[in-house]
């Protein structure tokens, strides 16, 4: 029997936080199993893909570093004779190698940089596509919502500390800001941020939305009463991230119009 869209839903979110703790253990093979049973129920769910694309990139990090420690092993343990040959063998390339690692980084920084809204201060970048800047400290959710806004034509900056996040805003002119409450790994959480930023000149109108895993009504109207424009429960569904992202930027888009 099929199960209507709600509950499918229902279940995705549930099984999407059993994600989250089988990550948080360590229990990578786990998840992507739990992935896998996701992504039959809902194959294009943004949050299975990123968790997936995530999971499979750190086992490949993980294999090539095992793969590189073993190959020190290696060479520590041959004889002085054949390291010293390996060098000589080797370092008629080796300088040309670095200036072309150093190259291929400089690029992609370039890109990075173009891409992120560093490069204009101000709101929109060259695209004219609107600057969301993301704090979590959950990499994998970052990630997500990064894809999922970017697929979406905006353009996103992460950062998984609050203090990060701060010392960037402080010299550039985001449209929109999307935090969590609670940083474990931060200095000061999403409340303080959120206080911090108010007191920016050049960000009185730019819109802060709060994120939480918290459903307490305490904390949501905590969180509306120091004046937030609105509150994400998660797991984040990706129509409603999407429909108060635009309904956002179109009413501070109207009262930058009207200054």
């Amino acid at each position: 029997m099929n199960s209507t869209p709600d509950v499918s839903h229902s279940i995705v979110s549930e099984r999407l936080k059993f994600v989250d703790i089988l990550v948080k253990g360590g229990r990578i093979n786990d998840a992507l199993k739990e992935i896998a049973g996701i992504k039959e129920i809902e194959p294009t769910n943004p949050y299975a893909q990123a968790y997936e694309e995530r999971l499979l990139t750190m086992m490949t990090s993980v294999r090539e570093r095992e793969g590189r420690q073993e190959s020190l092993q290696e060479v520590a343990n041959a004889p002085t004779t054949t390291i010293r040959q390996t060098k000589q063998e080797s370092s008629g390339g080796s300088t040309k190698q670095i200036e072309d690692l150093l190259r291929s980084s400089k690029q992609q920084a370039e890109v990075l940089d173009s891409s992120d809204g560093r490069e204009v201060p101000s709101n929109a970048n060259s695209k004219g596509r609107a600057s969301i800047v993301l704090v979590d400290d959950d990499e994998l959710l970052l990630m997500a919502l990064a894809e999922l806004l970017e697929d979406n034509k905006y353009t996103t900056k992460t950062f998984t500390k609050s203090e990060d996040a701060l010392e960037y805003i402080k010299g550039h002119k985001p449209d929109l800001l999307l935090c969590d409450v609670n940083l474990r790994n931060s200095t000061f959480g999403g409340f303080t941020l959120f206080e911090k930023m108010a007191k920016l000149g050049h960000l009185q109108n730019v819109p802060f939305v709060f994120m939480s895993g918290l459903a307490d009504d305490a904390i949501i109207r905590a969180g509306k009463e120091l004046g937030a424009d609105d509150y994400l429960t998660k797991p984040i569904e990706p129509d409603m991230l999407l429909a108060v992202v635009k309904g956002k930027l179109r009413k501070y888009k109207l009262k930058e119009k009207n200054l």
